[in-house]
């Protein structure tokens, strides 16, 4: 009798004994049998409530760690924490692509001393001896070239000891616009400049006398003419770049037949290719529909052959060619003119960039024609391919989805 008594007792017990030692080990889903409302019932059912609210506070706390590490890695700014002794704890996927290094590289590593980690061993090393947040920029060159905002900020551990966190962001193509901008308003200047001082000075030669001879007038009033058109040109494409830029130029799309459009197009500057003795054709593979919008189509064909037309000496031709396949249509212009130096190809849909300088202004050219022509064919949702050789020619093929 006093075995079964003893065995009633000592059996719930170890029982409740096992579970808390799996509990222990995280098996979170064991539970004690309740078989009795006694003392040890009442044991047994605090032990099942402890492990469910353990089971409970451990998937949240694993949820809001799933979810603090999908934030971190998804991150475009890299986030790198350094501790007291200069080890990596924590590194995400933008600083792994940054600096192009793995994450077994890294992690509870000292910060390499690599030279591409130099600028920001410095500033980790400076923010730890300041104990203050720091913020300064670094030039990155390896992989590729990139400027990157770094903020540092000082976090202390458990034991007293300080670290540093680190985040950086890219401002390569904030830095790249804030360039293109110094440049264009550069730019724009010097263009304006060109024409205002020779109205300027034709002008006051004018009136300093030279309006009693009848040649010398008529030939500075022509030239007074050139220029303020060559002026009005040059507005009128900074304005059209302008609307075309902050995306408030709206395509009226229509369904048009590819072969008129390339024959109307190529009717109205006939005239002037046979001024200048070029050859000139229109080639259309095939008679086709497609919808664009007709009047800015006109301006990006009308641009292109206006620069063919600048860069081909007399004698030269030009050619005019459209057709289809089986995914999309395509627009070239081809002409045997100067061509386009291999270095140069990059940049010449760049505002104001000019192969040559001099043939461009003596052709009244505004250096804005090709970079119109690459916002109006983005906006067609078309492509734009380029093959020149020096003294051989260019051919500059747009494509489109039909």
């Amino acid at each position: 009798m006093s075995s079964r008594i003893a065995y009633r007792i000592t059996r719930p017990i170890e029982e409740i004994t096992q579970v808390a030692v799996d509990i222990a080990r995280n098996k979170l889903h064991r539970r004690v049998p309740v078989k009795q409302r006694d003392e040890i019932g009442r044991l047994a059912t605090a032990i099942n409530r402890m492990a469910a609210g353990l089971r409970y506070q451990l998937e949240t706390i694993r949820k809001n760690e799933r979810r603090l590490t999908g934030v971190i890695e998804t991150m475009e700014s890299g986030l790198l924490m350094v501790d007291s002794e200069e080890k990596v704890t924590l590194a995400n996927k933008a600083i792994h692509r940054f600096f192009n290094m793995k994450s077994p590289q890294l992690l509870n590593k000292p910060l390499p001393e690599r030279a591409i980690f130099h600028d920001l061993h410095l500033l980790v090393k400076k923010c730890l001896d300041s104990g203050e947040r720091v913020r300064d920029e670094i030039h990155l060159y390896f992989p590729e070239e990139r400027i990157m905002e770094a903020n540092l900020t000082p976090i202390y551990g458990e034991k007293g000891g300080m670290g540093v966190v680190a985040v950086l962001h890219d401002i390569t193509a904030i830095r790249r616009l804030e360039k293109m901008r110094t440049e264009f308003v550069a730019n724009v200047s010097h263009e304006l400049k060109t024409p205002v001082t020779s109205l300027r000075g034709f002008a006051e030669t004018l009136l300093d006398g030279a309006a009693e001879d009848p040649e010398m007038r008529e030939e500075f009033l022509k030239i007074i003419q050139t220029e303020s058109l060559r002026l009005e040109r040059l507005i009128s494409d900074l304005l059209d770049l302008s609307r075309i830029e902050s995306r408030k130029m709206r395509l009226d799309l229509e369904e048009v037949n590819v072969g008129e459009l390339i024959r109307r197009t190529g009717k109205t500057v006939e005239e002037q290719m046979r001024k200048r003795d070029l050859s000139f054709r229109v080639e259309v593979e095939e008679e086709f529909r497609v919808r664009v919008d007709k009047d800015r189509f006109s301006q990006i064909l009308i641009n292109l052959l206006s620069n063919a037309m600048a860069y081909t000496p007399a004698g030269g031709h030009v050619r005019l060619r459209a057709g289809k396949k089986e995914d999309h249509w395509w627009v070239q212009v081809e002409d045997t003119g100067i061509g386009i130096p291999e270095e140069d190809l990059p940049r010449i849909f760049e505002r104001f960039y000019r192969v040559d300088k001099a043939r461009s202004r003596e052709s009244g050219g505004t250096g804005l024609g090709l970079a119109i022509v690459k916002h109006l064919v983005e906006a067609h949702e078309g492509k734009i391919h380029v093959e020149s050789r020096v003294g051989k020619g260019t051919a500059i093929t747009l494509s489109f989805p039909l």
